[in-house]
């Protein structure tokens, strides 16, 4: 019995052909900086990557999320904007655990401060 070969490459879902392209720099930046941004995956696969579904877009993201946190890629430009970030939703971030347990906001931080330095401590210990 003969195997049908089909003669046209298979379709996604959203009508565009599928294609193995491999990702270059270029394009991981700018899926970066799409995403950063804020947009969404089927905005950034249309507009920037006709050749590729929103999910293609979606995985390779948290590919490249997954590879920078793993190569500890938190150089100081990152830690400042994450230090400014935190000063900027501090009192509210812990203003909602503060309200479920009954506690001043500053308690709550300092708690868990303790708490997760107390942990690092034995955890530190642990492994030497």
């Amino acid at each position: 019995m003969p195997s049908h070969q089909p003669t046209t490459p298979p379709e996604s879902v959203a009508g565009r052909q599928s294609t193995a392209a491999s990702w270059t720099t270029e394009n991981d930046e700018r899926l970066k900086q799409a995403r950063q941004q804020g947009l969404n995956w089927q905005p950034i696969a249309r507009v920037y990557f006709p050749d590729k579904t929103a999910n293609a877009c979606r995985k390779r993201h948290e590919r490249l999320m997954e590879k920078s946190n793993a190569a500890g890629n938190w150089d100081t430009a990152k830690m400042e904007k994450l230090g400014m970030a935190y000063n900027d939703v501090r009192e509210q971030m812990w203003q909602i655990l503060a309200d479920r347990v009954g506690e001043k906001w500053q308690t709550v931080e300092s708690k868990v401060r303790h708490t997760l330095q107390y942990t690092l401590i034995v955890r530190q210990e642990h492994h030497d």
